[in-house]
């Protein structure tokens, strides 16, 4: 066997989509996101030349003339074949040396543990593996994170969620099925409003402190994954919406100069002078807008021959009681059963699961990583720079910490 770093984009491609190891950021099309950083096909190969091992690599820029060699989700190998594991780290450390790399850096994709979300605190429901694939990695001078627990102490999150949907009965789980109190909802899956769906997204990004994508960037998935992606949006016509309002403020007139009581005329008036408040509110963001459809809620998915993953969700905040995601949700459950799917992933979470109110209406199961690992190139840049100048926590990371 031999290692290349000039793999045929389409062979890795095949490759990584028939491996349990299956993940959208180590194919091709991935890099078409990652344009700041340079990007190497590489493989281990047979002598037949066929691919058993894949890795893109990301070059990384760190401080001047330094990089961090990065490989996301990856590599993709068989990780009990002990001899080829060894065999492609060498070679990926080597690479990684030739191009002034600070640290080369990879997280597998591998499950440490899985357990539902109902059985999070029952420890006796949890099943751990993978644990001899992370002591020979470390014993290959990669430095592990550990069980670390928060977004950003990962290059890729630990905890992700998905609905298993192989024993997935959609009549038992609707969500919340009173997700909106608006009757007159559109629910589009066609890109008719896909424009609308992008300033979702960009708003919930900037609510939760997330990275902002402009709509030249969400374009480029849909465009970058054209037969693999999918779009569903919920919100409302306001010019149907206006014009049932207007009739409905006709008649509550016509009903209060008919009326001989005061008390029910009273009552049809203020019940007008909310109507009139709304459609004010509904001029305003037509003329902001230039726009006459009010987004509640959209979903930006991608997929593949055996599972989806929910790229973005975005919620309209200022609409109260809008509940109308857990729709979108299952919308989207229902494209992969009719797609044969096997699986849905529904994003990251911390491992306090605060958030995950909305998610838990689902039979949702937890997925913890096996987390990520460095090999360091450079002590002094790594320690001072990677880790803030932390030597307790690079001496904790090496085995050599005080408590030890």
């Amino acid at each position: 066997m031999r290692f290349i770093t000039d793999a045929n984009p389409q062979l890795v491609d095949e490759f990584v989509a028939k491996s349990e190891q299956n993940s959208f950021l180590q194919q091709s099309k991935y890099q078409k996101f990652k344009i700041d950083w340079p990007a190497t096909m590489t493989a281990m190969v047979d002598d037949d030349d066929n691919i058993i091992a894949s890795a893109i690599v990301y070059q990384i820029p760190f401080i001047p003339g330094k990089y961090i060699i990065y490989v996301p989700n990856g590599p993709v190998v068989d990780y009990e074949n002990k001899a080829l594991v060894k065999a492609y780290i060498d070679n990926l450390r080597t690479y990684a040396m030739q191009r002034n790399a600070v640290a080369f850096r990879f997280d597998p994709n591998l499950a440490y543990c899985t357990y539902l979300y109902k059985d999070k605190d029952d420890e006796g429901k949890k099943h751990y593996r993978n644990q001899e694939v992370v002591d020979f990695l470390k014993s290959l001078g990669a430095l592990h994170t550990e069980e670390t627990h928060e977004f950003e102490d990962n290059s890729q999150p630990r905890f992700n969620i998905y609905i298993d949907l192989e024993n997935y009965n959609s009549d038992d789980y609707i969500g919340n099925k009173n997700y909106s109190a608006e009757k007159d909802l559109i629910i589009d899956n066609k890109m008719t409003y896909a424009e609308s769906a992008f300033k979702l997204f960009q708003k919930s990004a900037r609510r939760y402190k997330a990275v902002l994508g402009t709509n030249r960037y969400y374009k480029r998935i849909l465009k970058t994954y054209e037969n693999q992606s999918h779009v569903v949006v919920a919100g409302i016509d306001l010019n149907k919406k206006m014009q049932k309002l207007n009739a409905e403020i006709k008649l509550n007139d016509d009903k209060a100069a008919k009326s001989s009581s005061s008390r029910k005329s009273t009552r049809l008036k203020l019940a007008n002078q909310d109507l009139i408040e709304t459609l004010d509110s509904y001029e305003k963001y037509i003329a902001k807008e230039k726009s006459t459809f009010l987004p509640y809620s959209a979903i930006l998915n991608i997929y593949n021959e055996s599972f989806l993953e929910v790229v973005y969700l975005g919620i309209n905040n200022d609409i109260p009681f809008n509940h109308t995601y857990y729709k979108l949700i299952d919308e989207t459950l229902k494209f992969c059963l009719e797609h044969n799917l096997k699986k849905c992933w529904l994003g990251c979470v911390d491992d306090d699961f605060k958030d995950m109110s909305w998610q838990s209406e689902w039979p949702i199961t937890i997925e913890e990583s096996v987390g990520e690992f460095n090999i360091v190139l450079n002590e002094n840049l790594y320690i001072n720079y990677a880790l803030g100048g932390n030597v307790k926590l690079y001496n904790k990371l090496i085995g050599n910490d005080e408590n030890n």
